[in-house]
């Protein structure tokens, strides 16, 4: 099957040029001027629109156990909402507990992400050491296609590698031409201040950040990228939430060091205010490590990813749900760490990157994909819009101010079949004065957006004349008195529409090797969009006074009426108000 992508602004992460993108069998054939569209072909309009790769999120958690319980986000709800928001690609965590074999791990990450509605891929922690983790790493490189290993410098008496463990491990990764990754925080630093706030009665969420000062990830950032130096292997940085971390990298680049750095959109964007929110579920929702810092930081790791000192842009997708945090209601040591964002990293940053001047559009799509391809050798595969290149792709709409009446666009993948059924091809869209309605038209077809005062949007069939809750959506338009807003429509388009029961195996594709870092290859696990996934995880129940309210089939907790600024959006396109904040509001929910 062929896909024209006509009309629209290719970016890369090194130019940007008005041209055609035509897509067979998932992957870019050609990008030019006026191209031709081969007979049978579907021809997209793209005018007015940038076309980017599609995001990776090189930093994910799906249904990881951990803190005594399981994060509420599967591999299967969790890369849906990264499409949700334009992210094609994650790349998670595999986490053994100390004394388990890697390959035992490795094993059951994979048959758990089966499910995984996009591609995916893994780094893999190494926790404690002993021949069979240094015989298991060379498996995992050469016939997995493994490039990462992760090492957690946190997390005393759990997951934390000891330096010994480190030098082997670091060792090893260098044979097998393999980068490394750290979550720096001094585990016991942190591990000693955690008990004295204790003693002093301070069990609340206030006191999360407190045992995590910024000093504690600048000094683990400065021993990891010794070890690293010394050693002769190139460092990632995951999550790097404070100026003293990123001073640590800097410096470290300015003498040659190979030491990237990742940041969360999360840390961009949120500080630890929300630790001291009075309502407890608040503040819980936002525990995670690092935590959220003073706002100077945010500056200062702008600043770091302007300069290329930070390369990637991440989420540490961890989700926990409202019960789940409670575990650590008297002790905040017991809250489960973790926040979500995978649905609004690339919404969040446009906004606030672009739409702020912070970077530009090819900034962006290094922050958002190419670099992380690069770094961990997906390039050109992943991350660029070339021929031979993967067209998993995103389509944003050009910002546009929105006045009474005024008609805002954006695109809408027009090959989407939905199951039973139902036919719902969206070329355009008018937001009408007040956003109180959107006509969304279509070939053949007519659907309505029928919207409540403050209540979520819901999709409906204008000739079957009821709701059709796989395609709904939520405008989440914050009118701030006298403040300009901007949204933006995010597309990922994918390789293929299949329903969850048609989804196979997936296939394996072995990746490029890069010039940056001289890494083994990495595999993909390439997996079919899956359509109807919010069908499959929510039931949607319009009450007969208009309010909306959503069930879930397997977690109970997300039972209960959807609050005006719960953030979550249709499969294929990203809504999102200037000046919001929808990452707090996503970790926030439960």
């Amino acid at each position: 099957m062929s896909l024209l992508i006509r009309g629209g602004t290719v970016v890369n992460a090194d130019h940007r040029v008005r041209a055609d993108v035509l897509c067979t069998d998932g992957v870019i054939q050609a990008v030019g001027p006026d191209l031709e569209a081969p007979a049978g072909s579907e021809i997209l309009d793209a005018g007015g629109q940038l076309v980017m790769p599609g995001g990776i999120d090189p930093h994910t958690h799906m249904q990881l156990p951990f803190m005594g319980t399981v994060a509420s986000e599967d591999f299967y709800t969790g890369t849906a909402a990264g499409f949700a928001g334009g992210t094609t690609m994650i790349i998670d965590f595999v986490i053994p507990d100390p004394g388990q074999r890697l390959m035992d791990a490795y094993r059951q990450w994979r048959s758990w992400a089966e499910k995984s509605a996009g591609d995916y891929s893994f780094h893999v922690a190494v926790t404690w050491w002993d021949e069979t983790v240094h015989a298991d790493m060379k498996t995992l490189v050469e016939e997995e296609g493994v490039n990462s290993f992760k090492h957690f410098l946190a997390y005393k008496g759990a997951i934390m590698a000891s330096d010994e463990v480190m030098y082997h491990s670091f060792r090893r990764a260098l044979q097998l031409g393999a980068i490394v990754t750290a979550h720096a925080e001094n585990g016991e630093l942190v591990f000693q201040l955690q008990k004295e706030l204790l003693a002093r009665g301070m069990t609340g969420p206030e006191a999360h950040p407190l045992s995590r000062p910024p000093a504690v990830e600048g000094e683990a950032a400065h021993r990891v990228i010794q070890f690293a130096d010394v050693i002769g292997v190139p460092v990632y940085l995951v999550h790097v939430s404070t100026r003293d971390a990123l001073e640590v990298i800097a410096r470290a680049r300015r003498r040659g060091g190979r030491v990237f750095g990742e940041v969360l959109a999360g840390h961009l964007l949120i500080d630890d205010s929300v630790y001291r929110n009075a309502d407890w579920a608040f503040a819980a929702a936002h525990v995670m490590s690092p935590p959220f810092r003073e706002k100077s930081h945010q500056e200062a790791l702008w600043r770091g990813l302007q300069c290329g000192d930070l390369q990637t842009t991440a989420t540490d997708h961890c989700c926990f749900c409202r019960d789940q945090k409670a575990m650590g209601r008297s002790d905040f040591t017991r809250i489960p760490n973790g926040t979500a964002g995978i649905e609004d990293r690339l919404a969040v940053l446009w906004t606030a990157g672009v739409g702020k001047g912070r970077l530009t559009p090819e900034e962006f799509v290094a922050a958002t994909s190419t670099n992380a391809a690069k770094i961990l050798g997906l390039y050109p595969q992943k991350g660029a819009i070339a021929p031979g290149s993967d067209a998993d792709l995103v389509l944003i709409g050009l910002d546009q101010q929105p006045g009474a009446g005024q008609p805002l666009r954006f695109g809408c993948l027009t090959n989407l079949r939905p199951r039973f059924g139902q036919s719902a091809l969206c070329v355009g869209a008018r937001v009408a004065e007040a956003f109180q309605a959107v006509d969304v038209v279509s070939p053949g077809h007519r659907c309505e957006v029928l919207c409540a005062d403050d209540m979520p949007c819901v999709f409906v069939d204008a000739q079957k004349e009821r709701a059709i809750p796989e395609l709904h959506t939520w405008l989440e338009l914050q009118l701030g008195a006298g403040e300009p807003h901007v949204i933006h429509g995010v597309v990922p388009i994918v390789k293929e529409i299949a329903a969850a029961d048609e989804v196979g195996t997936g296939r394996r594709i072995e990746a490029q090797r890069h010039v940056l870092v001289p890494h083994a290859r990495t595999n993909i696990h390439a997996r079919p969009l899956v359509l109807n996934v919010v069908y499959q995880l929510l039931d949607w129940h319009v009450g007969g006074n208009g309010e909306i309210r959503r069930e879930s089939r397997s977690t109970s907790d997300r039972t209960g009426v959807i609050a005006k600024n719960v953030h979550r959006v249709p499969l294929w396109v990203a809504v999102v108000a200037n000046g919001a904040t929808p990452l707090a509001r996503v970790c926030g929910r439960g």
